[in-house]
């Protein structure tokens, strides 16, 4: 889903830095995003919308699908014993 925002940004003509500055940050928050890094918090939700002009029920299906996305790639730590011994 991170695709969304890049996808977004550039069907309006606006860079990262652009975008980063409609919504008060640095370019390089938006670019986290981007990468899948991060997801924008909820707060921003209404300016969110505005700025990338969608509907705000578009911007909120984006930040849960990135949620559970980040929830099925995160690793178990490994519960193997005694191979850390010398």
């Amino acid at each position: 889903m991170s695709d969304f925002w890049k996808q977004r940004r550039e069907a309006l003509g606006m860079s990262q830095h652009d975008v980063g500055v409609a919504l008060g940050m640095t370019g390089a928050a938006v670019g986290s995003w981007e990468r899948g890094e991060t997801a924008p918090r909820l707060a921003l939700l209404p300016l969110l919308a505005r700025v990338y002009r969608v509907p705000e029920k578009q911007i909120v299906e984006v930040i849960v699908a990135h949620g559970r996305a980040r929830a099925t790639t995160r690793q178990k730590p490994s519960r193997r014993r005694g191979h850390d011994a010398v």
